[in-house]
């Protein structure tokens, strides 16, 4: 019966050992990159730990679902973005709306996951017969911007009943998660895709920069960049996936022919458009990437650039590298999204575009 028991218990060990590794180092509460890559966190990084008194910073701007749509709504700006526009009160918009004479009105990102198609939207609906803004702050992360203006469609439209009722339904939804939360309990399994992916990733990526197929690169740089004292640099794959179509100057001439023509429209209502391409993380950081001359080299910044533009435009790789030279965490370690030292300099910067009066 020992004997058995011996024999059992050396059958199960390393699967247990897997287990204790998996559910160690798989934190649901860290950055996107070590979920999407099945990274071991090891690097002791924590946004709580370096971003402390940013976090919990006095929120300033009014979310576009508190609004009293049956009244007129007055602010200087509304912000429509992707995840980069939703980080809350350490994101950039929280910070232009830390002013005295500037107002910020942020529509929730769950009514459409395409910014440029949403305005779109707003523009052939009634929304704006509700409020009275000065500027738009159109955001897009660098890798979806392209592809978001080729697939554009223009026909939609978004009435203010219409928007009511999603609202309400993502208020709903959101009572319903809490609830499940509150009552659910999860359970790690043996056997879990976390549990055999972190172990099998972590050796993969002692070869491969991808781990040859991960949904994450991990490369070395040529200097710590950020405050884990590490030369690492994690980012997803799709920023270099996406380059393909980002890097196509006859892609980024037919997305400033559509950013203009959301512009002239917006004119026509006295509205200004600024508009704020978010670089990815592999393009903000290429220079610094050691092995860099295996991969090709973003363009988009570039292309960018040539446009001849009807809209306030805003080049944040540019902008970020000059006002954050040799400044760590410009972006956040473990994840795809800028940190609060960029928020800042952005907000400044749309700050300073934009005309008070």
């Amino acid at each position: 019966m020992k004997i058995l028991i011996k024999k059992i218990a050396y059958f199960v060990s390393p699967f247990f050992l897997i287990y204790l590794v998996g559910v160690y180092f798989y934190r649901e509460d860290k950055g996107d990159l070590l979920r999407l890559g099945y990274i071991a966190d090891i690097y002791g990084y924590d946004i709580k730990d370096i971003f402390q008194n940013e976090l919990f910073r006095k929120k300033n701007y009014t979310l576009f679902s508190e609004l009293d749509l049956k009244k007129i709504n007055k602010f200087t700006a509304l912000v429509i973005g992707d995840s980069f526009s939703e980080q809350g009160n350490y994101g950039y918009k929280n910070y232009l709306a830390d002013s005295n004479y500037i107002s910020v009105l942020h529509f929730d990102r769950y009514s459409n996951s395409n910014p440029l198609e949403l305005l779109s939207n707003i523009l052939n609906g009634d929304v704006l017969d509700h409020i009275q803004i000065k500027y738009i702050v159109l955001q897009s992360v660098e890798r979806e911007l392209v592809k978001r203006g080729l697939d554009l469609n223009k026909n939609g439209q978004l009435k203010t009943d219409s928007l009511i009722r999603i609202f309400k339904a993502n208020q709903e939804k959101k009572k319903e998660n809490k609830s499940e939360k509150e009552t659910v309990k999860i359970k790690d399994h043996f056997f879990s895709q976390k549990t055999l992916k972190i172990p099998l990733r972590t050796f993969l990526y002692l070869f491969d920069e991808d781990a040859f197929s991960s949904a994450v690169y991990q490369v070395n740089t040529k200097r710590p960049l950020f405050s884990t004292g590490f030369k690492k640099l994690l980012f997803a794959s799709n920023d270099y996936n996406s380059l393909q179509i980002n890097n196509n100057l006859a892609n980024i001439i037919l997305l400033n022919n559509e950013l203009n023509v959301l512009a002239r429209k917006l004119k026509k209502r006295g509205i200004k458009l600024i508009v704020l391409p978010c670089p990815d993380k592999f393009d903000f950081y290429y220079d610094e990437i050691t092995t860099k001359n295996n991969y090709t080299k973003p363009l988009f910044f570039e292309h960018m650039g040539l446009m001849k533009k009807e809209y306030i435009y805003l080049d944040s790789k540019k902008i970020l590298t000059e006002k954050a030279k040799n400044v760590k965490d410009v972006y956040l370690f473990d994840d795809t999204h800028w940190s609060p030292i960029a928020s800042k300099i952005i907000a400044k910067e749309i700050r300073s575009s934009m005309v008070i009066q």
